[in-house]
């Protein structure tokens, strides 16, 4: 357990050391726009090799998307191919409950209740938050 905790320490050392140094390296403004994607593949890099346990590649990358599209707004995210198939199903007959959500971390947040909706009939407002 213990060699666990200094793997860990040393990967997070080293991360932090990698970014340290980009910044610094940006900041004088010496790196073209590629140095990005150079720091980003040496994290990844340092994360493969360092890191407690085995790692999934795959759901480190989902989670890279993720991050960098919820930097842009509340209204940008990465959707994978399933999430995204289900959204572009077009549905059958009249669908919905009659509000406007926007993402808000973990939850939805209604912006507006139609008037006439099942959504106002059954009293949801906005500002309410949809967990589940």
């Amino acid at each position: 357990m213990k060699s666990k905790a200094i793997s860990f320490t040393t990967s997070a050392f080293l991360a932090l050391f990698v970014c340290v140094g980009f910044v610094l390296g940006t900041a004088a403004g010496r790196s073209p726009a590629y140095r990005y994607l150079t720091v980003f593949a040496e994290v990844l890099g340092l994360i493969r090799s360092n890191y407690v346990d085995e790692v999934d590649q795959a759901a480190l990358l989902r989670g890279a998307y993720q991050g960098i599209l919820s930097g842009l707004d509340p209204y940008s995210s990465y959707l994978d191919a399933r999430e995204f198939a289900l959204i572009s199903e077009e549905p059958e007959g009249p669908a919905g409950i009659g509000v406007d959500v926007i993402k808000a971390g973990a939850s939805l947040v209604i912006v507006s209740v139609w008037s006439g909706s099942p959504a106002a009939g059954a009293g949801l407002q906005e500002w309410d938050q949809i967990w589940s």
